[in-house]
């Protein structure tokens, strides 16, 4: 079979066509000019505030989330933002346009309560005129099998946000302990839909 070539590519901007700058490893000479690999109607929503795609995790352990009041979730470690939308600093998602935003999150609880579990996943969305909760999961639990079990809540929903909206994921607790703690295994995404 033999070595397979491997390529560096640049994303031309200014022209019709994404062009291949180099060959590296191969002896095959390949015409530039013949290669389009990203077609200009793809390649412009991937140049405009029309795509977003961010991905980011907890990178400890949250804890003591508190019953009885919400808080929200920490999510300061990214994987993929591709247009810097996500602060890790303050956990907020700034929406680059107006549409529909696909958010997913795998939210991994440690040590549930032996006796009750009553959780909400909520997307805060917030302007200038103000602010808006929009619950997107519900777990209640009236008897878990130990203390030790971990549990995983995945949510998803899809939330219309205006350019400039900004928006945090945030759980309500209330259960028979205390505190929560949520595990470094949790993550989120926030996918841009369309108009």
């Amino acid at each position: 079979v033999g070595n397979k070539p491997s390529y560096a590519f640049n994303m031309d901007t200014n022209s019709n066509n994404s062009t291949l700058i180099n060959n590296i490893g191969s002896d095959t000479a390949i015409d530039s000019e013949l290669i389009n690999v990203v077609p200009n109607s793809v390649r412009r929503n991937f140049n405009s505030n029309e795509f977003a795609y961010v991905k980011v995790r907890v990178s400890s352990d949250q804890l003591n989330v508190t019953r009885g009041s919400s808080s929200v979730i920490e999510f300061d470690s990214e994987d993929d933002d591709f247009q810097g939308d996500w602060d890790t600093s303050t956990y907020k998602f700034t929406a680059p346009s107006d549409g529909i935003y696909e958010v997913q999150a795998v939210i991994d609880i440690k040590d549930l309560p032996a006796t009750h579990t009553d959780m909400f996943i909520w997307f805060k969305v917030s302007n200038a005129g103000g602010s808006e909760q929009r619950r997107i999961s519900h777990y209640d639990e009236t008897a878990v099998a130990t203390l030790s079990d971990r549990f995983s809540l995945h949510v998803t929903g899809k939330i219309r946000m205006a350019k400039t909206d900004v928006g945090q994921l945030f759980i309500f607790y209330n259960g028979s302990s205390s505190t929560l703690d949520i595990d470094d295994s949790s993550y989120l995404t926030i996918n841009y839909m369309g108009g």
